[in-house]
């Protein structure tokens, strides 16, 4: 390739291009030849100042850097760019060029670091057993160097990188050009258009190595023809995934990896959390910031952590003590065209990114604004974008997605300035290294521990340290928390150590406030739900199934809602995550997958019952701090049921490791004895399990249930598998244990609740409750479905149990599901609301018990002491105070349910009554089920064996709504004239078959949809249903 610099007559702007040929038949290509045909009429033409041949560069190479150049604002098409004058001369911008392109640079001696070394002899020295192997590094730890480290010991000579995202591609090409030891690799960049010719052109020379690079997505483009060419063209040893925490499972990276389903796989990231439990100690390896800390003191950059709480002047005005500040300040109107708020908005960023905004602070005392170069992390791509204009003293750059900002663009927009912030959301800093980010603020809601430790190690990348600043306390401790738990993991040497001994935090409210380790542990108490369970549960990840259908399970019971208990909560306290040997003696029996699963749920329900172990430990006085311990406590086992010893077996099989657990026990215990200490109940609720159909009432929820009771009354209790609604009403209502009673029907469920207090009252049957009835208050979340304490095969057992209380107690306030109040037939309603005492209704979001499906619940109050209205809250928030009697229906999404609809569909419905079951063969036809094409089944039976609707016209459906409600009715087909119709079908009846389609259209239009959503009173499309639709043929 030739390549050649020229100017302009004026030398006041230049080009770099290349060609094949000499200048001059170069420059008689159209493009060339008017523009030097104008500049010779008048007397003048282009001047090559520079001219070089057989060079292994083309002139985007050339173009690509010069855009990084502060003072050179190349354009992002063409040759030609000008220049600022006062930075630049030709001369220098030719020099510039020739240093990092002509002239042979002198390359940097490689030293790598101590875990580096640890991890390139590791994953060598295991080279042929591992197919899979991650590398688990902080960022800026030396990912890249370690893999290309690899590579080059290794002898790759095919690699391929991939990645989801476009931004983490430079630190990989920059190292190689940085290092000596990578001189002899070529990196193949595969979305440019020349990426075959450049193959090609180094793939025969046996001492280059080549990497190929794309994203994943950009791989996988057009029908995957560039992955197909790929793999045709190349011999590609080794996949390296690049931010594998992105998309590991997602099905572009899966093709990529079946193509190449003989290469070997290296995942790569500093926030592989999730991943890293799945992978054994074998084929990982994990360096955290804080073994950086440890092993280098003083040597890498510190960071200090500040914390601080929003208070933006107009905000509680508008919002009240909503705490949802970042979702709230960065609203945007529909088209996200302005702030809904842009006083808000502005308040926010003078008050924390002004001096005037801090005037009256001395300046040690400032926060965020004596630091000069800021990455800050938004809400959206709109509020980055939005927030340019409002930020006055930093210049402001918007680096997200819509931007196409990169490494290169970012750096030079830095150090063009002296003061910057870039504005992002996430994916664009992946990778990106900047030197001069001295401050990473976090100004987003959610507890993504993922996020928050890819945007905050983002600084540290220069010679000093660096600030994190979070306007949510509890997320950055967190975050800090869980990756040292993991670092003593995997290094016992920082068992001793807590997080201020490498980390400075603080505290910010117009001053700064360093905390001590025993105060980031109160903060860390105040709220220990999944963090804590988590670190045991992924304990487990990493066996094989095979491996777990070595043990016995049958003594652990699941939830019959199949999934552990889970709260989605938000962390600005706000409401908004190969077996190595099998046991000897035991046979190879062969489970299917859904026992597999079974296996492996039931061991994360032993894991996941741990933290109450150690709370009821704690709470006893005999705090566990071994794996000893744990197995001989008191506690372990009837919270577990864990009696075949699992955890045990799996220990002496080393497929778990005790000191992990160890280590796990004793980064916990003091967050644990922290919470028991403040609340015990709160600790109870973070730790609920259920081992029945009976969802455990989470406290907020409990404690609008029962305000306030006197202590001589009773409690009478309906469901309480974790024992914190009994010790709610014992500490913090001061009812004594002995006025507690108790329905539940499983052996840990009792457990727990004797172990808060022996004196409280269990009852294996609801109706042995004898306490005066006058002083009982009912409450609880009964369970749905059979339990042999009331009856058998019974599906509504939330509605018997409230009657029995109804019977025993003056008040009831328990959760029941919303269902039964929208049946006319539903004698249960009939009775509540024909009472006339019940009190209120109110509706319970989806998200009160999230791995429970398909189901509406509701608090339902009734008190004897009460006449009159009944107060009803619906799901949008409306209250309506409405006298109730047996014939009201109420339906919690519609308070215009109970309203007549004239001219309805229900006097033309009609429901088949032949079960599938009973179905022979005959000659008359009869509309079976719907199937999956554009007209209905059809089968023949006897003549007078199903004559529902047969000779009529209508339009027919399934009988059975299911969980698509939302969706309105899907699926409605023209009848057959002749054909009756099924039990599993309805019909509405028609005098035509012109009616019939003009009925299935409207049945089908988005207004009778919306009225579905509204009026589905149960699974099933009954009378009722279609009594609420409006008739189109009257």
């Amino acid at each position: 390739m030739k390549i050649y610099f020229v100017c302009s007559p004026d030398r006041m702007v230049f080009a770099w291009g290349q060609t094949t040929r000499s200048y001059q038949e170069r420059h008689r290509d159209g493009d060339w030849n008017k523009l030097r045909t104008y500049l010779r009429a008048r007397g003048e033409d282009v001047i090559l100042l520079a001219w070089y041949e057989n060079v292994d560069i083309q002139d985007h190479d050339i173009h690509k850097h010069l855009k990084t150049v502060p003072g050179i604002p190349f354009p992002k098409r063409g040759e030609w760019s000008g220049y600022d004058s006062k930075i630049h001369t030709l001369e220098s911008i030719q020099h510039l060029i020739e240093k990092k392109f002509f002239i042979e640079s002198v390359k940097i001696d490689l030293e790598l670091r101590p875990h580096q070394e640890k991890f390139v002899e590791k994953i060598i020295s295991n080279w042929e057993q591992w197919k899979e192997f991650l590398c688990f590094v902080k960022c800026r730890g030396g990912k890249s160097i370690m893999t290309l480290s690899t590579i080059v010991e290794a002898g790759v000579k095919e690699t391929l990188i991939v990645s989801r995202f476009n931004s983490p591609k430079q630190s990989w090409f920059d190292d190689c050009n940085k290092f000596g030891k990578f001189k002899n690799i070529r990196v193949v960049k595969l979305n440019e258009d020349n990426w075959v010719n450049d193959y090609k052109r180094w793939a025969d020379d046996p001492d280059l190595q080549i990497i190929f690079w794309s994203t994943v997505q950009g791989l996988c483009v057009s029908g995957n023809k560039k992955l197909r060419k790929l793999v045709i063209l190349s011999s590609i040893e080794l996949i390296v995934f690049d931010e594998c925490h992105i998309g590991e499972d997602a099905d572009q990276f899966k093709k990529v990896r079946n193509k190449l389903p003989d290469a070997k796989c290296l995942k790569v990231s500093g926030t592989a959390y999730d991943q890293v439990w799945k992978y054994s100690k074998d084929n990982r390896f994990v360096h955290s910031y804080w073994d950086e800390q440890y092993y280098y003191p003083g040597k890498y950059p510190r960071m200090n952590v500040h914390t601080i709480k929003v208070d933006v002047s107009g905000y509680r005005e508008i919002f009240g003590n909503d705490p949802d500040a970042f979702t709230n300040i960065f609203l945007t109107n529909d088209d996200e065209t302005a702030f809904l708020y842009p006083d808000l908005v502005r308040n926010f960023w003078n008050k924390y990114f002004t001096v005037l905004g801090q005037r009256h602070l001395r300046s040690n005392e400032r926060i965020i604004i004596n630091r000069n170069h800021i990455i800050a992390s938004l809400p959206s791509v709109a509020a980055c974008r939005l927030s340019v204009p409002f930020i006055s003293e930093y210049a402001a750059l918007d680096v997200t997605s819509k931007t196409k900002e990169d490494s290169d663009s970012i750096n030079k927009f830095v150090k063009e300035h002296s003061k910057t912030i870039c504005l992002t959301v996430e994916a664009n800093v992946l990778g990106v290294t900047c030197e001069e980010w001295d401050c990473v603020v976090h100004l987003y809601k959610g507890k993504d521990k993922k996020r928050w430790t890819q945007l905050s190690f983002r600084g540290g990348s220069g010679d000093h340290d660096w600030d994190v600043v979070d306007f949510a306390p509890r997320r950055a401790l967190k975050s800090l928390q869980d990756s040292l738990t993991l670092a003593k993991v995997e290094n016992p040497e920082l068992l001793d150590y807590e997080i201020t001994d490498f980390t400075n935090v603080f505290e910010w409210d117009d001053k700064f406030n360093q905390l001590s380790q025993d105060k980031v542990f109160d903060i860390l108490s105040i709220d220990v739900k999944e963090d804590v369970q988590g670190s045991f549960r992924n304990l487990g990840r990493s066996i094989s199934d095979e491996r777990l259908n070595q043990e016995d399970f049958n003594t652990v019971d699941l939830a019959s809602d199949k999934k552990p208990q889970s709260n989605i909560v938000n962390d600005n306290d706000t409401n908004d995550e190969s077996a190595k040997k099998l046991v000897e003696g035991f046979g190879e029996k062969k489970l299917t997958k859904k026992e597999n699963t079974v296996n492996r749920r039931k061991l994360e329900q032993i894991l996941n019952s741990i933290p109450l172990v150690l709370a009821h430990a704690s709470k006893s006085g005999n705090p566990i701090r071994t794996t000893d311990e744990l197995f001989t406590s008191e506690f372990y086992e009837p919270i577990t049921q864990d009696t075949e010893s699992v955890i045990y077996n799996l220990l002496q099989t080393r497929d778990m490791s005790a000191r992990d657990i160890t280590t796990i026990i004793h980064q916990n215990n003091p967050i644990i004895d922290k919470s028991v200490r403040n609340d015990f109940t709160k600790t109870l609720d973070s730790f609920r399990i259920t081992k029945q159909t009976q969802q455990v009432i989470p406290l907020d929820l409990l404690k609008k249930l029962l305000p306030k009771v006197d202590d001589d009354n009773y409690v009478l209790i309906v469901g309480d598998p974790s024992g914190s609604c009994c010790s709610y009403v014992i500490e913090h209502l001061g009812v004594p244990p002995s006025n507690v009673w108790v329905w539940e029907d499983h052996s840990t469920h009792k457990f727990l609740i004797q172990s808060i207090s022996s004196e409280i009252n269990l009852l294996k049957n609801i109706e042995d409750y004898r306490m005066d009835r006058s002083k009982t208050y009912c409450i609880g979340n009964p369970p749905y479905s059979n339990t042999s304490a009331i009856t058998t095969h019974n599906s509504n057992l939330d509605s018997e149990f409230y009657l029995k209380c109804m019977e025993r107690g003056s008040y009831v306030k328990e959760i029941i599901r919303s269902k039964h109040f929208v049946t006319k037939n539903c004698l249960f309603r009939k009775k509540l609301f024909g009472s006339g005492h019940m009190k209120s209704i109110v509706y319970l979001p989806d998200t009160t018990f999230p791995t429970v499906s398909g189901t509406e619940f509701c608090i339902a109050e009734w008190d004897e002491d009460h006449t009159g209205l009944t107060s009803i809250t619906y799901d949008n928030g409306t209250v309506l105070h409405q006298q109730l009697n047996e014939n009201s229906l109420v339906k919690l999404n519609n308070p215009d349910f109970d309203k007549e609809v004239k001219n309805n569909l229900a006097d033309r419905w009609i429901r088949g009554k032949l079960n599938l079951k009973e179905i022979v063969d005959g000659d008359s036809p009869m509309v079976k089920e719907l199937g999956k094409g554009k007209t209905p089944v059809v089968v023949n039976v006897p003549a007078g064996l199903e004559e529902t609707a047969r000779n009529r016209h209508g339009v027919v459906m399934a009988n059975v709504n299911g969980n698509t409600a939302s969706k309105g009715l899907i699926k409605v087909m023209v009848k057959p004239y002749e054909a009756s119709i099924a039990a599993g079908i309805i019909c509405l009846l028609t005098n035509s078959e012109e009616e019939s389609e003009i009925l299935r259209d409207y049945l089908l239009s988005e207004e009778v949809t919306e009225t579905i959503k509204k009026c589905v009173p149960t699974r099933t499309r009954s009378h009722l249903l279609f009594s609420k639709i409006k008739d189109p043929l009257v």
